[in-house]
């Protein structure tokens, strides 16, 4: 009599098999499973030569059995309805099942999805043998699914957080990959064009020696742009031409001041709860302290204090969002440092306009 788990080999084998009279069968006669194919030479010497194959009934794969893609859409609906046709979308190209796994671990579902999908197996299969007449020993008890973990916001590894096929955002910590940028979790841009992060970081370079860094939960609207340091020999204002004669060299080398090579500019930081806005734009080695709001189309020029309103171009401040006793205390508080169970318990805290109350989060 066959066992579970020696079904379940026949019909792994039933999927993956490429022969034309190949494939899984069970021996009503024998009581025994068979495994054929034309180069399986330690299973074609278990088979008799005078099987009845018209009597056998053949095992079925996973598919047939709906627990391919039917049942991967069946967690998705039950578990993250929002997210279908993102995962429908995973079964457009190859590699679909490699993708699924890898959305399962970004949320967390991957223990949850395991024991979904062994339990759907083990209710397949017993109903498949019943159906079939095909005796079965060894059937594991049902295992207990997990509880699904209570939401935390969107995890800081997915590129695209909106809930569904949604790209109008993306958390930039999961698409840049030059090494002089360092993008904190949660930040995220807003741009509809499809083009990476780094073309928005304009003369960015390793022999420039300096970095944007970008903390957490800022939001930085489409167009926005950074500008870095230049290592091109650019004259300074008091000459009478700022054209780069001697980025050209061919003759124009002399055109390079010998004693003005001007140091590198500081990186370019921009601290946490940061908001750009639309089209604005950042100069070289600015700093920008956290909870500063800079407005649309803004160009920033120096640097910017923590939690000040800037407008213009050069951006000026516009006014102060607290007094200097709340940003202190924001910022000895720091809630984006703390992790996603803690923000998600003190939400409330966090939006609203009470210092105190956040003071007292835990």
């Amino acid at each position: 009599m066959p066992s579970y788990s020696e079904l379940i080999d026949a019909i792994m084998f039933a999927d993956a098999s490429i022969y034309v009279d190949g494939g899984a069968f069970y021996d009503h006669e024998r009581d025994v499973i068979y495994l054929k194919g034309t180069d399986l030479e330690e299973e074609q010497a278990k088979i008799p030569e005078d099987v009845d194959w018209q009597a056998c009934t053949q095992i079925p794969g996973e598919k047939s059995l709906d627990l391919g893609r039917a049942l991967v859409e069946s967690f998705v609906e039950e578990y993250r309805p929002d997210d279908i046709y993102k995962v429908r979308g995973f079964f457009t190209r190859r590699g679909a099942y490699r993708r699924f796994r890898f959305w399962t671990d970004e949320l967390g579902l991957t223990d949850i999805w395991f024991t979904y999908r062994n339990r759907a197996e083990r209710e397949a299969v017993v109903n498949w043998c019943n159906e079939n007449n095909v005796p079965l020993t060894d059937i594991p008890e049902l295992p207990e699914v997990p509880e699904l973990p209570d939401p935390c916001g969107p995890p800081p590894t997915l590129r695209f957080p909106l809930p569904g096929n949604d790209r109008r955002i993306a958390f930039i910590a999961n698409t840049v990959k030059n090494p002089n940028i360092d993008i904190g979790d949660y930040t995220y841009s807003e741009e509809t064009s499809g083009a990476p992060f780094e073309d928005r970081v304009i003369n960015l370079s390793n022999e420039n020696g300096n970095r944007l860094v970008i903390g957490r939960f800022t939001a930085i609207g489409r167009k926005v742009r950074f500008i870095m340091n230049t290592t091109s020999p650019v004259a300074s204002e008091d000459h009478l031409t700022r054209y780069p004669f001697a980025l050209f060299a061919q003759g124009w080398e002399a055109a390079t001041p010998v004693d003005e090579d001007p140091e590198p500019l500081p990186d370019t930081i921009v601290g946490n709860d940061v908001t750009i806005g639309f089209e604005s734009v950042i100069m070289p080695g600015i700093k920008i302290g956290n909870g500063a709001i800079i407005e649309p189309r803004a160009v920033v020029t120096a640097d910017v204090a923590p939690y000040t309103v800037v407008a213009g171009s050069p951006a000026v401040e516009l006014r102060r969002r607290f007094s200097d006793k709340i940003v202190k205390a924001l910022e000895e508080i720091a809630w984006w440092d703390w992790d996603a169970e803690k923000i998600t318990r003190n939400l409330k805290a966090i939006t609203s306009t009470d210092v105190k109350a956040l003071e007292k989060a835990k």
